[in-house]
C-alpha cells in the first residue's frame, strides 16, 4: 500500500512509494524538463498519465493549495530522471507576497498551467472554500477555460463534502481533525502536526477532495489504498463499486 507507508520511517515511505510509481511515470520524464520554458507549447489535448491521475486546485486568495493523486497516493514531484524527488505534490503557498489581486490570479493561473502540463492529469477537482469571493470565483472561471481547451475532465465541489465523508456531519471542522483522519487511513508519511498553519490548511482540504473523487470515480483503487476503514468513505466505495459494476 504505498500511500500508508506503516511501519517505515517517513523518507523511506516516501521513497518506496516514489519508486513504486516510476514505470507509471517513466513517460513525464521527457516533457519537463520543458514545462517551465513556456506553457504557451502546450498541445491542444493533453493525454492523462494515469486514469487514476486527480490533481484538485482550491484557489483562494492568500492561501492557495494543489494536490495531485493517483491509484498509488501521492504523486512525487519528480519520480524519474536523473535527479527523482520523491517528495509528494502536496502544496500549499502563502500568496499575499505575490502582488496585487490581478497578479495574485496570473501568478496562481499560471503554476496550474504548469502542474496540468507536468502531471498530466485525467482529471481537475476545482475546490470552493467555505469563504469564497470574488477573487476565488475568477480564477477557478479561468481555470475551467483552459481546461475546457486542453479537453481535460473538470468538476466543482465543496470542501464540506469531502468533511463530511471523512469525518463526518455535525463535527467541529478543524483542519489537524481532518489531517489526522488521511494520516491515519492512508497517508502516514505526511506530517499534521502543522495542519493549522493557514498556507498550510486547505492542501488537506484539497488532499480529502482528491481522496473522494478517487472513491467515486475509481472504487477499487481507492479501497487499496486507504488502510484503514472509514464509515463514509466505506459506503461510497460500496455504493460506487455496485453502481460501475458492469450488467450481467
Amino acid at each position: 500500500m504505498c500511500g500508508s507507508g506503516q511501519g517505515l520511517p517517513r523518507h523511506a515511505s516516501s521513497a518506496l512509494c516514489g519508486r513504486n510509481r516510476a514505470e507509471q511515470d517513466r513517460t513525464l520524464s521527457a516533457s519537463n524538463s520543458s514545462i517551465d520554458a513556456g506553457v504557451s507549447s502546450m498541445p491542444t489535448h493533453l493525454q492523462s498519465a494515469d486514469s487514476t491521475r486527480i490533481l484538485t486546485v482550491i484557489s483562494h486568495q492568500y492561501y492557495p493549495s494543489l494536490v495531485a493523486l493517483d491509484r498509488w497516493g501521492l504523486v512525487p514531484l519528480r519520480g524519474t530522471g536523473r535527479r527523482p524527488d520523491y517528495r509528494p505534490v502536496f502544496l500549499g503557498w502563502d500568496a499575499r507576497d505575490w502582488g496585487r489581486r490581478s497578479e495574485r490570479a496570473d501568478h496562481l493561473v499560471a503554476r496550474v498551467r504548469r502542474m496540468i502540463a507536468r502531471f498530466r492529469p485525467a482529471l481537475v477537482v476545482l475546490g470552493i472554500p467555505t469563504h469564497e469571493g470574488a477573487f476565488g470565483r475568477t480564477v477557478r472561471a479561468r481555470i475551467m477555460e483552459l481546461l475546457e481547451a486542453l479537453g481535460i475532465p473538470r468538476v466543482v465541489r465543496r470542501i464540506e463534502s469531502a468533511w463530511q465523508i471523512l469525518v463526518g456531519r455535525g463535527v467541529r471542522r478543524a483542519a489537524r481533525d481532518l489531517a489526522d483522519v488521511l494520516v491515519d487511513i492512508a497517508f502516514g508519511h505526511l506530517d499534521a502536526s502543522r495542519a493549522h498553519d493557514r498556507h498550510r490548511r486547505l492542501r488537506w482540504y484539497a488532499l480529502a477532495l482528491g481522496l473522494v473523487e478517487l472513491a467515486r470515480r475509481h472504487p477499487r483503487q481507492a479501497a487499496a489504498l486507504v488502510g484503514r476503514d472509514v464509515p463514509g468513505l466505506a459506503r461510497l466505495i460500496r455504493r460506487q463499486e455496485l453502481r460501475l459494476r458492469p450488467a450481467v
